[in-house]
């Protein structure tokens, strides 16, 4: 899966590669969406790795700490990294939970203090950790098949925590900072997806959703699309 998402209008602006690991249904079934199994219950869970693309600067205090990471060196600046997808649906109506987590860090960077006239240059560590989680209903009224066309609507919370270790503090300066901030926005969309091969085993997906409104950011576009393969019946 390849998914490009605005983690906060003004914040932070990102993208993520994810490679899907495993997809199994606890109930098995001759298709994916298909028609056998609609009135009953089926439940997917997929576990997959991600890695990251930023570009963003953020502020802690008076200090400015560049956050470049590509895709090339996310496993050199990836501490640790999980995500959990779960989808449950009976015949019209789903829902959807997903969870990430991210810690990223760096020894050795340079940050600016007091960004403008007389600003100076130092140097830091930095760790700094992305959690989001999202729980979304879905609604599938059309009838097609291996295809299927999904809205949904939902809520998607952000959490977003910097420490920055400085090495030789400014005047004034505490020699380690903590940012941290959280908002939840709500989310709405939908999703196209079509399957083939035996039992449907392969499967490709295109998702996009808005969200904030406001609420917690102004604006928060997702776009999502990938290839997955299930393991089971």
């Amino acid at each position: 899966l390849i998914t490009g998402r605005c983690f906060r209008a003004g914040r932070l602006l990102g993208s993520a590669l994810v490679l899907t690991l495993m997809a199994s249904p606890a109930a098995a079934q001759d298709g994916f969406p298909g028609d056998k199994t609609r009135d009953q219950w089926t439940n997917d869970l997929v576990l997959y790795l991600w890695a990251a693309n930023m570009d963003a600067t953020n502020t802690v205090g008076s200090v400015e700490v560049p956050l470049e990471v590509s895709f090339s060196d996310t496993f050199d600046k990836v501490k640790f990294a999980s995500s959990l997808h779960y989808e449950g649906r009976k015949g019209d109506w789903g829902v959807l939970l997903d969870f990430a987590y991210i810690n990223l860090g760096e020894d050795g960077i340079t940050v600016i203090e007091g960004p403008g006239p007389g600003e100076q240059e130092l140097t830091a560590d930095y760790r700094f950790k992305i959690y989001t989680a999202e729980a979304a209903v879905l609604w599938s009224p059309f009838d097609m098949g291996s295809q299927r066309f999904d809205f949904l609507g939902g809520v998607r919370y952000t959490q977003q925590d910097l420490t920055l270790a400085l090495a030789t503090p400014g005047p004034g300066e505490p020699p380690e900072q903590v940012y941290d901030v959280n908002w939840a926005d709500p989310i709405v969309g939908a999703r196209w997806s079509i399957a083939w091969g035996k039992y449907d085993r392969w499967s490709f997906a295109l998702r996009s959703d808005i969200g904030g409104f406001g609420v917690g950011s102004h604006l928060a576009l997702n776009v999502v699309t990938g290839f997955g393969y299930r393991f089971s019946r």
